[in-house]
């Protein structure tokens, strides 16, 4: 892949610790650009791009910025998490430089690149990172920016060697419409981003602009059931073009059959827990097909997908406990099944830390009415991102609606007490905040109860 399309050698990156931005930084320093960038916190990605080359601060001051870096022979890339009040952006913004969203850039990496782009407001990451092991696996070996720390390569960017690329194709901000894909896969328009799109027609509209653009460069496969203009359907139903047939689960996956709309069958086995996972894997292989990878291979390739960081992740057997993403109610929905497919008897517990205000304050009710399902669901306090808090929108407003008696709201300080007090036998943390890094001390609670030989419930 090149990268020269007029980008200059030194880029700074505001927000370099986040995943999309990071992704971007390695790609740039893998083809010996100079890179820099601010962030607020420093985490393992940050030490992973430094220990790469990249020159990281921690601190919002401009005296830090490097000196030689002037208007004509840099670029910044920015984050939305990244606010107007921060010094190092205002000092850029008045003295000219030039600035660019990160979906900008990756559109202008990718013009001229055969992509492949996955796009929805649930499932991409999961998706796009499935997509990307199945080519590489039929020797396609594509170029991929993943909104996750995909198992199989554990990064969240894929150096390819050839001139394709897998990219998330990102609805927030309508972003996405910065790509030109050659194949779209549309996993949901699930309504989500109202601080940006005010409605879900909004949603729905832009959604149909990204499928339209994608149509005039190749084609679309959407899951079965959308609004929006596509070529071909994926799903679990017969009536998708691709879809699984004799699903059936085993070892946390699943065996099932891919038929496709030429009628070839082929039976897979998927190793990751969930339905919904498993129609992002359909989804995932109608592309690879679409893009030539043989349909054995993709069967191999399925077998040994290993996953994504925070999609529900594994982290104790006995007593169980995951981590998941999840951080919309749909995600919620998914989250739930999954549990109760894999442990129908279970007693769980899920621990959920609400992710934004504005997305709080617009599934209230629906939040409220998934966790009432949990069999003991826990609240901790809303994760703000790029957000000030707004009176009246909290986790205790979600609590105020359930009907759940065994729903609490708690700090995260007070976790471990509960947690040994109940002593869960399944424990569930879900969120898109900074809830995991509570993992730690609550697989070391877990670990001291079970070490105890107590009785878990």
């Amino acid at each position: 892949m090149t990268s020269d399309n007029n980008i200059p050698n030194n880029i700074y990156f505001l927000g370099i610790g986040g995943i999309g931005m990071s992704g971007l930084a390695r790609f740039f320093l893998e083809r010996g650009h100079r890179v820099a960038g601010f962030d607020r916190n420093k985490s393992e990605l940050t030490s992973n791009l430094e220990q790469e080359g990249a020159a990281i601060i921690y601190e919002d001051n401009i005296q830090l910025f490097p000196k030689d870096w002037k208007p004509d022979n840099c670029l910044i890339v920015r984050t939305p998490a990244v606010k107007n009040d921060n010094q190092i952006l205002r000092h850029l913004t008045e003295n000219g430089y030039p600035i660019s969203k990160r979906a900008e850039i990756l559109g202008l990496i990718t013009k001229n690149m055969r992509c492949l782009a996955v796009a929805g407001t649930h499932g991409k990451t999961t998706t796009s990172s499935i997509l990307t092991h199945l080519c590489h696996q039929g020797g396609h070996k594509v170029y991929g920016f993943l909104g996750g720390l995909a198992g199989n390569f554990q990064s969240n960017y894929v150096s390819g060697e050839i001139e394709t690329v897998v990219v998330e194709a990102d609805e927030y901000d309508r972003s996405f419409l910065h790509l030109r894909p050659n194949i779209a896969i549309i996993t949901n328009t699930d309504s989500d981003h109202l601080d940006i799109y005010e409605s879900a027609e909004n949603l729905l509209k832009t959604f149909g602009e990204f499928a339209g653009i994608a149509k005039q460069n190749g084609i679309v496969i959407k899951r079965i059931g959308l609004d929006v203009q596509a070529d071909f359907t994926y799903g679990l139903e017969e009536k998708a073009d691709f879809h699984a047939t004799n699903i059936r689960t085993e070892n946390g996956g699943y065996h099932f059959e891919l038929v496709t709309p030429k009628g070839e069958r082929q039976k897979m086995y998927f190793p990751l827990a969930g339905r919904h996972n498993l129609e992002n894997a359909v989804g995932a292989a109608a592309a690879a097909i679409m893009d030539g990878v043989p349909i054995d291979q993709i069967a191999a390739g399925m077998q040994g997908f290993k996953g994504v960081k925070r999609r529900f992740e594994k982290h104790m057997e006995n007593p169980v406990l995951i981590d998941d993403y999840a951080h919309h109610p749909t995600e919620l929905e998914a989250l739930i099944n999954t549990i109760e497919e894999m442990w129908p008897k279970s007693n769980y517990t899920l621990i959920f830390q609400p992710h934004l205000y504005s997305r709080t304050k617009d599934f209230l009710k629906e939040f409220a009415a998934t966790l009432d399902k949990v069999p003991h669901p826990i609240l901790l306090p809303v994760y703000p991102a790029r957000e000030l808090p707004e009176h009246g929108v909290d986790s205790e407003e979600i609590l105020r609606l359930m009907k759940n008696k065994n729903a609490r709201c708690i700090q995260k300080e007070e976790l471990t007490n509960w947690i040994e007090e109940t002593k869960p036998q399944v424990t569930v943390i879900a969120g898109a905040g900074d809830i995991e890094l509570l993992i730690p001390q609550v697989k070391n609670c877990l670990t001291k109860l079970n070490n105890q030989k107590s009785p878990y419930v």
